[in-house]
């Protein structure tokens, strides 16, 4: 047995590991328990394992994990212990885990972090902590995790995040705040992002939207704030952003958009502001964005288009405007020299067009 390198148990009804049960396997890499009956995981149980780069703990009921259970595992690159029953992470329980690269931890009941419980994970990459119920996030929540890259808190109850609180990831690549109970974005929550390249915190209550809040954002290249309240855009909210590539708006209230909000989003290809409470298209609103492919501006309050009012959107593919209030349409509402040659689909479908039949 000694020889063995994968061992797979899963969807059994082990409830127990006694102490020494893998003391044999020293040159095993890959261990399944998923979808077994396991509670805790005590202390030193994974004794000689010290190959071990993948361990699946996935599909139990564990609801406890001592401190040490998993010393001996400085090896350990994947760790699944998605759907349990953890209600916190304290210190001491992930210690010994030099090596592990990816944690997941989703659908939980995980409702608290003990600071320093990520100490001996400065290798770690990926951290999933979504589907549990966080409901704030301190300034030493993260410490420790310099070199993580994607951080993912969607489906949670978070409401209050503390400022600098994101400092310690200055790695971080990919965070999500999907479908939580945040009512404001203000400047310092996001602070010392600056590698950070794609940020979901959409399907929140955000009713308030500091004007500096993505201003560390220098690789920023997808934004999805949609489903909140924060009505109208602050004008200096995407000032220097000039990497971003998507910007998703949808669902907002918005009824505006200010002179000047989108001018340094030159390299943007993808807006979507469809479902909010526009009325007028002003000839300055989209200015300078020549890279511009799709604009989704579906199922507004749109009743006029201004003359010009996509001319610089030379390479435009798909515009969407329907289930709006127009019932005329300028035919110089595109440059007529750069009109959008690829453009694919311009749907206009249930306005309120009149049709001249004389």
């Amino acid at each position: 047995m000694y020889s063995l390198q994968e061992l797979w148990l899963d969807e059994n009804d082990i409830y127990e590991i006694q102490q020494n049960s893998f003391a044999q396997l020293g040159n095993l890499e890959i261990l399944s328990l998923e979808d077994n009956a396991l509670t805790e995981i005590p202390t030193n149980i994974f004794l000689g394992l010290n190959s071990l780069l993948e361990l699946d703990l996935s599909d139990n009921s564990i609801d406890t994990l001592s401190d040490g259970g998993f010393l001996g595992l400085s090896n350990l690159t994947y760790l699944w212990m998605d759907n349990n029953e953890l209600v916190s992470i304290t210190n001491g329980s992930l210690h010994g885990l030099y090596g592990l690269e990816e944690l997941w931890l989703q659908d939980n009941y995980i409702d608290s972090i003990e600071l320093g419980s990520w100490m001996d994970l400065g290798n770690l990459k990926i951290l999933a902590l979504y589907d549990n119920e966080l409901e704030s996030i301190g300034k030493d929540t993260f410490k420790y995790l310099s070199q993580l890259e994607e951080l993912k808190m969607a489906d949670n109850m978070i409401s209050e995040i503390e400022n600098n609180s994101f400092l310690h990831l200055e790695s971080l690549i990919y965070l999500s705040l999907h479908d939580n109970m945040m009512n404001n974005l203000t400047y310092g929550i996001l602070n010392g992002l600056f590698k950070l390249e794609k940020f979901y915190c959409d399907e929140n209550e955000i009713e308030y939207l500091d004007p500096l809040s993505f201003s560390d954002f220098d690789s920023i290249i997808k934004i999805d704030i949609d489903w909140n309240d924060f009505g109208n855009l602050p004008v200096e909210l995407f000032k220097g952003l000039s990497t971003i590539d998507e910007l998703q708006l949808d669902g907002c209230g918005i009824t505006t958009i200010l002179d000047g909000t989108f001018s340094d989003v030159v390299n943007i290809t993808f807006i979507e502001m469809d479902d909010n409470e526009i009325e007028i298209i002003e000839e300055f609103m989209f200015k300078g964005l020549f890279r511009l492919e799709k604009l989704y501006l579906h199922e507004n309050s749109i009743h006029t288009i201004m003359e010009n009012s996509f001319a610089d959107q030379g390479e435009l593919q798909e515009l969407l405007l329907y289930d709006n209030y127009l019932k005329t349409l300028s035919e110089y509402i595109f440059d007529p020299i750069h009109h959008p040659k690829d453009l694919y689909e311009f749907d206009i479908k249930w306005n309120d067009f009149q049709c001249d039949s004389r």
